[in-house]
């Protein structure tokens, strides 16, 4: 019992600490080049008002669909089809769930992504090697640069 009391204490204090090093000033600063161009397109998808611009499009302008909406990223009055809609789709979810678009709303996928890589890193070097070793890999994937 106490063995299970201990793991459970490792995962959370390893959550934590991941969620304090890596959500630190999470939206303190502007959206850089990247960002913006995963958050204005799930704004776009987030809005049903907002599709293509005829006026720009090269191709013709498919009817604006409940579907559609949500497969096609829009940004400036164009599709958007050089990344995978996934960043999109988790951006503008947090959107229609009443979240504002701001800089913490467009980097809080990435902040559970990364999280959840951390715990899935503990979590294997739990079963490969020792918890000693899990947890310091663990610490040093969160404080490591690439991560984020």
């Amino acid at each position: 019992m106490n063995s299970a009391r201990n793991v459970a204490i490792q995962y959370v204090g390893v959550a934590l600490f991941a969620l304090l090093v890596l959500g630190w000033n999470l939206g303190s600063a502007a959206l850089d080049d990247h960002e913006a161009h995963v958050a204005v397109p799930a704004a776009n998808m987030a809005d049903p008002n907002r599709w293509l611009d005829e006026q720009l499009a090269t191709a013709p302008v498919p009817e604006n669909s409940a579907l559609n909406h949500w497969l096609v990223p829009v940004f400036n009055g164009q599709p958007r089809l050089l990344k995978t809609p996934l960043a999109y789709w988790c951006v503008a979810g947090l959107i229609k769930l009443g979240l504002p678009l701001n800089e913490t709303t467009a980097r809080l996928p990435s902040l559970l992504a990364a999280l959840i890589t951390v715990l899935l890193t503990l979590h294997l070097g739990r079963r490969l090697f020792t918890p000693r070793i899990a947890l310091l890999a663990a610490v040093f994937l969160t404080t490591s640069v690439g991560l984020w």
